[in-house]
């Protein structure tokens, strides 16, 4: 068996659109470590966080998305409700 070189492995995630586009619904502001872009994660059944796509730095665990968009911007000097 030959080893594919792991840059050919990589593909882009087909879902990352949906990451982005939730994450400006919310109006994600950057990482406030790095200036990086965020990701949100979750569901009704799951725990939100929001993590930086950079440097790894996250969000605690919050019940809805506005709960963590609000921590995640107040971290980022925004002004979140």
């Amino acid at each position: 068996m030959t080893s594919v070189p792991t840059a050919e492995r990589i593909t882009e995630n087909p879902f990352a659109h949906l990451d982005r586009e939730r994450c400006e619904a919310l109006g994600l502001l950057a990482c406030p470590h790095c200036g990086g872009a965020p990701s949100i994660t979750g569901s009704r059944n799951n725990p939100w966080r929001i993590t930086c796509k950079s440097c790894g730095a996250s969000s605690s665990l919050y019940d809805t998305d506005a709960e963590a968009a609000g921590a995640w911007n107040r971290r980022a000097g925004g002004n979140a409700p």
